[in-house]
């Protein structure tokens, strides 16, 4: 038989191993909220070495209400959230756990960090539109105050909105609405002299700058104590109870290699309770 022979027959049979083990390789998507995008990008990482045979895909943020629908509706059998469940959700049979909390944070594009603290009445004259300059905050320029709020409903903005009622007795906010977390961490970044809010786990290495409120600072220690009051929970949704991979990297994330992963990303573990 010819050389060229064999060499067909060696291509073939590579191939036809390739194509059999890609078919093996199992998919998971888990939609929903990007204020634990990065975390769990880099717990499904770690938890893709451990298990080769899989591959998690943390897509972009479609947010809570997003992937929550996307669980009733059937397309995905679990959804990332940063918010406890309403009322209705629950009526309509989905069930959800936390992994995490981490704290909501006032951050800016400031430079030499001229202002490093915030108090409720002087965040609520920024999103009035009452303070416009950064100069009335600091040893900040002159600078018009350039503002990132979020859409009503926004888990982050609803917990703001809980903590500092006057802020949301504003009639007409200042600034421009934003549709993501990652999108209002890109805008405040790549704009000078801007200011918005956003979940702690989605910095971890950052040049903003980043605010204590009333002289309180975000800490994991202020947040174990409640003394920092602005705290979301990072959690998962699903209608049928998960089994399989799916419980597989909720397990892991309560496991102390999972708990290391949630530590580095500014956020603390949730103890391990059953689905509610």
């Amino acid at each position: 038989m010819s050389t060229q022979f064999f060499k067909t027959v060696l291509v073939l049979f590579i191939t036809t191993l390739w194509a059999t083990s890609a078919l093996s390789i199992e998919r998971l998507v888990i939609p929903g909220t990007g204020d634990s995008q990065k975390l769990l990008r880099e717990a499904a990482h770690h938890f893709e070495q451990e298990h080769p045979e899989v591959t998690i895909d943390i897509p972009e943020s479609v947010g809570s209400v997003g992937g929550i629908k996307r669980v009733l509706n059937g397309h995905s059998p679990l959804a990332r959230i940063a918010r406890q469940l309403d009322a209705n959700e629950q009526a309509s049979g989905l069930s959800s756990i936390v992994f995490a909390y981490t704290p909501v944070v006032f951050v800016a594009n400031l430079p030499d960090k001229c202002a490093d603290n915030l108090s409720d009445a002087e965040i609520v004259a920024i999103y009035s539109g009452e303070i416009t300059s950064w100069q009335k905050l600091g040893n900040c320029p002159d600078h018009k105050i350039y503002v990132a709020n979020r859409e009503e409903g926004d888990s982050s903005r609803l917990l703001i909105e809980a903590n500092f009622p006057d802020f949301k007795k504003i009639p007409n906010l200042a600034g421009e609405i934003i549709y993501s977390t990652p999108e209002t961490l890109h805008i405040i970044e790549d704009h000078p002299y801007t200011i918005g809010y956003l979940p702690l786990s989605m910095l971890r290495s950052s040049p903003l700058t980043l605010f204590s409120i009333n002289n309180l600072h975000p800490t994991v220690e202020n947040l174990v104590t409640k003394s920092y009051s602005l705290a979301i929970p990072l959690g998962f949704v699903w209608k049928d109870e998960p089994t399989g991979t799916y419980l597989q990297f909720i397990e892991f994330l309560f496991s102390p290699r999972g708990q290391e992963i949630i530590h580095t990303h500014n956020a603390i573990p949730a103890p391990k309770q059953s689905g509610s």
